[in-house]
């Protein structure tokens, strides 16, 4: 499952998220230029049987203002539920919110607004004047965890909301071990956000295939891509597969993973269109779109 993780760059924030999902699921980055606020998102596509409730979500973006968000599911009740679910619709509103918002404000707004059709789960977010968040979307409602001495981390688990997650959910995802990991890190201040996405504390893989550390390496499931997104350029960084760049040999799959992070800039997408394809190929609009600058730390 996903780990987010956000640092203070002086009056900016610098987030970062590992995407993980059961690896048959693809990502890819897309760009849009057609908005009130043009912005560069990732957005999740399942092309087989196995559809998750994300499946063509906007889960990360940056845009014009430097507004950027992750996001990360955590199930509400007794069972754990990350399957489309045809009683809530599709999520169509975080690409709403980043082509219209301009602020971590604005966006709770835009949220609260909403809250009966939104998913469940931690949304991370920050914006130019340097307000930073988790907002915690269960029981239709928000609860919100502030930044404790310039870092911000969550995995799939709530830190805030009184809603319980499903029994053995924290442990099945490992969640509270790569959160705490999360902040340890960043509050150490021994390790960028990138470093943190690439580490390997608690590599083991347990009895259900899911993989216990940041970059996650489980059997049937892990991190698919990776993500920076850094407001103050409007650029999203995004890595295609394991942020490590390869496998450790316990996966059930066969993923080329880039190593590297390739920026995309919002100022740059001329048009709508797809950056990156769900195979990790940058397509011609994305390279219009790349950056020369290098990737911050």
């Amino acid at each position: 499952m996903c780990t987010l993780v956000g640092h203070a760059r002086g009056p900016h924030w610098l987030l970062a998220s590992n995407s993980d999902n059961p690896y048959t699921v693809k990502s890819h980055v897309i760009g849009v230029a057609d908005a009130a606020q043009p912005f560069v998102g990732a957005v999740v596509r399942c092309p087989g049987d196995e559809v998750v409730a994300w499946d063509g979500m906007v889960t990360r973006g940056v845009n014009r203002a430097g507004f950027a968000f992750a996001y990360a599911y955590v199930p509400e009740g007794a069972a754990a539920q990350e399957k489309q679910d045809q009683k809530l619709p599709a999520q169509t509103w975080t690409h709403e919110m980043m082509a219209t918002t301009t602020s971590t404000a604005g966006a709770l707004g835009f949220m609260r607004a909403r809250l009966d059709i939104i998913l469940s789960g931690n949304y991370l977010m920050a914006d130019a004047t340097g307000e930073a968040v988790i907002a915690e979307v269960s029981g239709r409602r928000l609860s919100l965890t502030r930044p404790r001495g310039g870092t911000i981390a969550c995995a799939n688990l709530w830190q805030a909301s009184s809603v319980p997650a499903p029994a053995g959910w924290g442990d099945e995802t490992a969640s509270v071990e790569r959160s705490a990991r999360s902040w340890q890190l960043l509050g150490e201040g021994i390790a960028s956000a990138v470093q943190v996405l690439a580490d390997h504390e608690g590599l083991a893989v347990n009895q259900s295939g899911w993989g216990r550390s940041i970059c996650n390496h489980g059997a049937v499931r892990g991190t698919i891509a990776s993500e920076v997104l850094d407001g103050s350029t409007a650029t999203l960084w995004w890595s295609y597969g394991w942020p490590c760049g390869h496998a450790q040999g316990g996966e059930q799959v066969q993923r080329p993973s880039w190593g590297r992070f390739l920026g995309f800039r919002v100022d740059k997408v001329r048009r709508d269109a797809e950056l990156t394809t769900v195979d990790g190929q940058v397509t011609p609009a994305g390279v219009q779109a790349l950056t020369a600058d290098e990737l911050p730390a």
